[in-house]
């Protein structure tokens, strides 16, 4: 009996063909694409990563267990609002109410006689500055020394000095008017709408800080283990990651604005009718420049970039990270 073959020979020929166009034409793409020096940081989209940024942030209601006790505090005649939870998870956000809100959540609810007879919250005010911690009284009752959350809302009409340092949540400040504002925190995202400050001072472990709407004369923004994406045009102040990227627009007529990285990619949208100069030093990194008549590829070396009358000042420095530049449309 004859063995019929399962696959002719102008069949395999062909199989062949189709297999060596292949590998002909992924080799062709990769060397083309090798030396184009193609990045994908080269093509990144301010306010797109922005818009995206809340899906890798933790949620900023994330308050485990019921509510078992309540405080409202009344901030009239109060210069400075500090909040010192570091030692708990903590939720702060604003709200259109008339006092400072406080609010405990636990899984475990101790019963109704033990939570009138015990203050968990602990508030003080000394020369026009308010002081609010938990209470000591926490630790002693077992329930609460592990599960327990807090969340904390500032009011809209509040206008002076907020200062707070927290831990284990996330923060979300909107719609506000203040005179100073200092934050510090960790293992806590960071998210600014709308807020207007004379300083604004912001630092987190662990953590990522996002910005739209910020209004600062005086800017720190800081993250360790976190990023930085903002769609404001800032002129003045200092941008600092030690391990994470930053993305920001510049103003086309900044006054004096440091951005640092460590270990991150810096990814600046600069219209090239801005009046500043760009100074940019690095260890271990590179310049990619995009959509600019002068369109070096890229540089190992410090370089200095000027842009209309050079009278801001921008100076950008990397240990082991790339600067990536594209043109923004940013009014002055």
């Amino acid at each position: 009996m004859e063995n019929k073959k399962i696959i002719s020979s102008k069949m395999k020929i062909f199989m062949a063909f189709l297999l060596l166009s292949s590998i002909i034409c992924f080799t062709t793409a990769f060397i083309q694409l090798y030396y184009s020096d193609f990045k994908v940081d080269n093509y990144f989209n301010i306010s797109q990563y922005y818009n995206n940024a809340l899906y890798w942030s933790k949620d900023f209601n994330d308050l485990s267990g019921d509510e078992v006790y309540s405080k409202s505090i009344d901030l009239k005649d109060i210069d400075n609002t500090n909040i010192d939870f570091n030692n708990y998870p903590t939720v702060v956000q604003t709200y259109p109410g008339d006092n400072l809100s406080i609010s405990i959540y636990s899984k475990h609810n101790p019963s109704s006689a033990q939570n009138k007879q015990i203050e968990l919250l602990s508030n003080s005010v000394d020369n026009k500055t308010l002081v609010v911690t938990p209470s000591q009284n926490i630790s002693s009752i077992n329930e609460y020394r592990n599960n327990i959350s807090f969340l904390i809302k500032v009011p809209y009409s509040y206008s002076n000095n907020i200062n707070i340092n927290t831990s284990n949540g996330n923060i979300e400040l909107s719609n506000l008017i203040l005179k100073n504002l200092n934050i510090k925190t960790t293992n806590s995202d960071v998210s600014i709408n709308n807020l207007t400050s004379e300083a604004t001072n912001i630092s987190t472990t662990n953590g990522s800080i996002v910005t739209n709407g910020l209004n600062a004369k005086n800017l720190i923004l800081n993250t360790t283990d976190g990023s930085i994406s903002s769609t404001d045009n800032f002129t003045n102040g200092t941008i600092s990651t030690i391990n994470g990227s930053i993305y920001t627009l510049i103003s086309s007529n900044p006054s004096n604005l440091n951005i640092n990285s460590t270990s991150g990619s810096i990814n600046l949208s600069i219209h090239k009718d801005s009046n500043l100069t760009l100074s940019y030093s690095t260890i271990n990194g590179s310049l990619y420049i995009e959509s600019y008549e002068d369109d070096s590829d890229y540089l190992n070396t410090a370089n200095t970039m000027k842009f209309g009358n050079g009278n801001g000042k921008v100076n950008v420095k990397t240990v082991n990270g790339d600067l990536n530049l594209s043109e923004g449309a940013i009014s002055g």
